[in-house]
């Protein structure tokens, strides 16, 4: 059987329209941060610069300190996902993972299971993750010396509720790491079916 090429071309141009219609309808990401709405470079930039030598207290819980940063609708089912903000891990053992467990029951006690989390302990490599993937505004892909900067900074992302991952609820540990560019966190890059508590 063969094909009829102006039939393949007209599917081709109406697939490209209803993937561009599809873009042009997802909703604008809300920019958002608990202590305040950051709306441009300079004050985020002036807000890292204040938050240096700080400890976090927005989202402070009884164990461990974070803070919401960013708070963006991007799951194709419409969860919110949160771009969070801990202080340096240590990795020296694997009792940051207890950590990132305690993070992610709070933030689903307090923001339900249906939401994604990402998890950084480093704001600058908060900031470039979520310019490459949140709000899509870095308009270009990472450098390997950014890739690996935010390979050793991203110490965790949970998906909750969403069918499309490895698992219904899935937990990441370092997901933007490998053990070859990342040597110091690339051992702990992994992940796991987790039921928040």
């Amino acid at each position: 059987m063969k094909l009829n090429p102006v039939i393949l071309i007209i599917v081709a141009v109406l697939g490209v329209y209803v993937g561009l219609s599809i873009n042009k309808e997802q909703p604008v990401p809300s920019v958002m941060s608990e202590e305040k709405t950051i709306k441009t470079d300079s004050v985020e930039q002036e807000k890292v610069e204040n938050s240096k030598g700080e400890r976090l207290r927005e989202g402070a819980t009884s164990e461990y300190n974070y803070k919401i940063i960013y708070e963006v609708e991007k799951r194709y089912d419409g969860a919110l996902s949160y771009y969070v903000l801990i202080d340096p891990v240590n990795v020296e053992n694997t009792k940051f993972k207890d950590k990132m467990n305690y993070i992610v029951n709070d933030l689903v006690k307090k923001k339900g299971n249906k939401i994604s989390v990402e998890i950084y302990d480093n704001k600058d490599a908060l900031v470039l993750h979520y310019k490459l993937y949140g709000d899509m505004s870095l308009g270009r892909v990472l450098n390997n010396e950014e890739y690996i900067f935010v390979g050793n900074h991203h110490v965790a992302g949970f998906s909750g509720e969403l069918n499309t991952d490895l698992f219904f609820n899935t937990l990441y540990y370092y997901p933007a790491a490998n053990s070859e560019d990342n040597p110091l966190v690339g051992k702990y890059a992994g992940a796991i079916e987790y039921n928040p508590k």
